[in-house]
């Protein structure tokens, strides 16, 4: 069962995601004309992600191959290039970062106006004949990083993979096949540009059951609270900190940007591209003297955002902290 206080702090995430209920239906577990079989006949189609792409949309792949296992019981392969792909395929890759999303662009196969250039957007579309030798894939196509993960992860969904699976024991409803109807299918930016959980006053009910499952803090526990974030296509996050700082705790994601609040600065030397808990964070310098207001910085460093208590001329202080922290720190 999901702790009291996680469920509490997601309930904001919950009606962000509630859109998906009345978003078109495009999956199905039978065929249909010109539909691409993701699986069926205890096969699966292969997922094909360039191994250059952004280190989060792999292996945001890698756990739409599991999804694809959990409901149908056939295990796709996930390779990372175009040799032996299979009459049908699963393409994902992100403009910018996967050639061969490149190559379907700029060979007039898969049209990306709609989502280029826009914030954290994505398309999904069955390309006849992408590639020599492969009869029809599936393209999910992000407009950058976070873009594509949202992609693979509303397919997930839609298969029954609900972004509860595992902080609510959601059921994964078995389906022998499962098929994309033919189409294309665009989702742009969010109405709301940063969505997130903020784990508010998390002792004792969360940090109880923490120390249990877990031990502490540590970036186990968030691999499972950013696995959530993502998959109901949230983008940031403001972690535990009573007696408590994963970005300074743990070895294995020690540098992250987060978010400081109540005094306590957020991690002393920010990593770009801190993979394994898959998600961007944003970091605020110390907050003390600011009522325990939370702030948001972009990628630059540059405040972006105050949650709570803006005052007169504090807009003014966290831009000048920002300044210093991009001078000594070289930016995200």
């Amino acid at each position: 069962m999901i702790p009291t206080k996680l469920r509490a702090a997601a309930l904001a995430l919950l009606s962000i995601s509630a859109y998906s209920i009345g978003q078109a239906r495009y999956v199905e577990a039978i065929p249909s004309a010109g539909s691409f079989a993701i699986a069926r006949a205890k096969a699966a189609a292969a997922i094909y992600v360039d191994a250059h792409d952004h280190a989060g949309v792999v292996r945001a792949a890698g756990d739409l191959r599991d999804d694809v296992g959990r409901v149908t019981g056939a295990t796709p392969a996930l390779v990372h290039e175009e040799k032996g792909l299979g009459a049908n395929a699963i393409l994902v890759g992100a403009i910018g970062k996967s050639p061969p999303i490149g190559r379907l662009i700029g060979e007039g196969k898969l049209a990306a106006r709609a989502i280029a250039g826009k914030w954290a957007s994505f398309l999904l579309q069955v390309v006849a004949k992408p590639f020599p030798g492969v009869a029809n894939a599936l393209v999910i196509d992000g407009s950058g990083k976070r873009g594509t993960i949202y992609g693979i992860y509303d397919l997930s969904e839609q298969m029954s993979v609900s972004p509860w699976y595992w902080w609510a024991d959601v059921p994964v409803r078995h389906q022998d096949a499962l098929f994309v109807k033919a189409g294309r299918y665009v989702q742009g930016p969010p109405a709301i540009k940063y969505r997130g959980i903020f784990l508010n006053d998390e002792a004792p009910s969360l940090s109880g059951w923490v120390k249990e499952k877990f031990g502490n803090y540590n970036h186990q526990f968030y691999e499972k609270v950013f696995d959530l974030v993502l998959r109901m296509k949230g983008n940031y996050l403001w972690p535990a900190m009573w007696g408590s700082a994963v970005n300074e705790d743990d070895p294995v994601v020690r540098g992250v940007w987060c978010a400081g609040r109540r005094g306590r600065p957020g991690a002393a030397r920010p990593r770009a591209n801190n993979v394994h808990i898959r998600a961007l964070v944003f970091q605020g310098p110390n907050n003390k003297g600011m009522s325990g207001a939370p702030v948001i910085l972009n990628r630059t460093g540059r405040v972006v955002g105050i949650t709570s208590n803006r005052i007169a001329g504090i807009g003014k202080e966290l831009d000048e902290t920002s300044k210093q922290i991009r001078s000594t720190q070289g930016g995200p």
